[in-house]
C-alpha cells in the first residue's frame, strides 16, 4: 500500500468512492477528474460521461445521470452554499459552450451532482423560498432540485444508503461501524492492485487516524494482517529480544570484569604477603 498523504484529499476520496460504488457500470461511464473548461481557467471537480443515454443506471446516486454529469465536491468542513450552487450552474453553461459546434446537446442532457457532508439547510431554504423550486427526496440522502435550469441532485453523505453507496457513506465524519470497516478492509485486500481502492483507503485511513486512532478499531490492524493482541505480543517479544540481545551481553561482560578484578586483587594480596606488608 502506498504511503499515506499528509492531509485528507476529499476530492480524491469522493472521486474514488463514486467510481467504486458504480463499478458495475464502469463500462458505461467515463470519468474526468479536475476537468478544465476551455472557456476559462475554472475546473469541474469531476465530469462523468454516460456512454449509453438510453440506459438508466439503477444505483441511487446515478439514477439522475444523463449524458454529461458534473460533480461539485465539498470537503468535510465546507458547507454547500448558494455561491457554490450557482458557480456549478455556470460551469455547466461553460461546458456546453466548450463542446464542438456540431454537438447536438440540450440543457437536459447535463446534470449537476453536489456532494455534501452536511445537510445544506440554508441553501434548501433559499431554493424553495426565494427561487420557488421544489426539492424531492427519492432515495435516502439523495435530494433532487426540481424545475431548475439543469437537473440537479444533492447527496448528503451521512444519509445515504450504505447498501447502495457504501464507499461514499463511509466518508462521513463519525462513521464508526466495525462491520462496515471490516468490509472496506476485505474489499481492499481483494482489490489492492486496483489504484482506486488504494487511493480511497489512503484517504480513508488518514482521515480517521489523524484525529482519533481508536475510530478504526481492529479494522486498521486487519489491513496489515494482524490484530491489536498480536501487535502487543509482538512488542513484548521484541522487547524480550532486545533485552536478551543487549542486557545479557552486558551482564556477561560485567561478570568477566568482576572475575578479572577479583583475580587481580588476589594477586596483589599474595604479593603483599610475600613482602611482609600488612593490608
Amino acid at each position: 500500500m502506498s504511503q499515506l498523504s499528509t492531509r485528507t484529499n476529499w476530492h480524491e476520496a469522493i472521486s474514488c468512492a463514486v467510481q467504486i460504488d458504480l463499478k458495475d457500470y464502469s463500462h458505461l461511464l467515463e470519468y474526468k477528474n479536475e476537468h478544465t473548461l476551455s472557456a476559462n481557467k475554472n475546473r469541474i471537480d469531476m465530469l462523468v460521461i454516460k456512454k449509453q443515454t438510453d440506459f438508466q443506471i439503477p444505483k441511487h446516486i446515478a439514477f439522475l445521470f444523463r449524458t454529461y454529469n458534473i460533480f461539485e465536491n465539498k470537503g468535510l468542513s465546507a458547507t454547500l452554499t448558494k455561491k457554490a450552487y450557482y458557480k456549478t450552474n455556470g460551469h455547466a453553461c461553460y461546458y456546453i459552450d466548450s463542446l464542438p459546434p456540431k454537438t447536438d446537446i440540450d440543457r437536459r442532457d447535463v446534470t449537476l451532482t453536489f456532494i455534501s457532508f452536511k445537510y445544506p439547510r440554508k441553501l434548501f431554504r433559499h431554493l424553495t423560498k426565494e427561487c420557488n423550486l421544489i426539492i424531492e427526496k427519492p432515495f435516502p440522502g439523495v435530494y433532487y432540485i426540481i424545475k431548475d435550469m439543469y437537473p440537479a441532485q444533492i447527496l448528503v453523505l451521512h444519509e445515504l444508503s450504505p447498501e447502495d453507496s457504501m464507499y461514499l457513506y463511509c466518508l462521513q465524519k463519525n462513521m464508526n461501524v466495525p462491520e462496515m470497516i471490516d468490509t472496506l478492509i476485505n474489499n481492499y485486500t481483494a482489490n489492492k492492485n486496483n489504484e482506486l481502492y488504494t487511493k480511497y483507503m489512503n484517504q480513508f485511513l488518514y482521515s480517521r487516524t489523524k484525529g482519533d486512532p481508536l475510530m478504526v478499531c481492529e479494522g486498521i490492524f486487519k489491513l496489515y494482517g494482524t490484530s491489536s493482541k498480536e501487535i502487543a505480543e509482538q512488542a513484548r517479544k521484541q522487547t524480550k529480544e532486545q533485552d536478551d540481545n543487549y542486557y545479557l551481553p552486558q551482564i556477561e561482560k560485567l561478570k568477566d570484569s568482576v572475575n578479572t578484578l577479583t583475580s587481580e586483587i588476589d594477586s596483589l594480596k599474595q604479593l603483599l604477603s610475600q613482602n611482609n606488608i600488612a593490608y
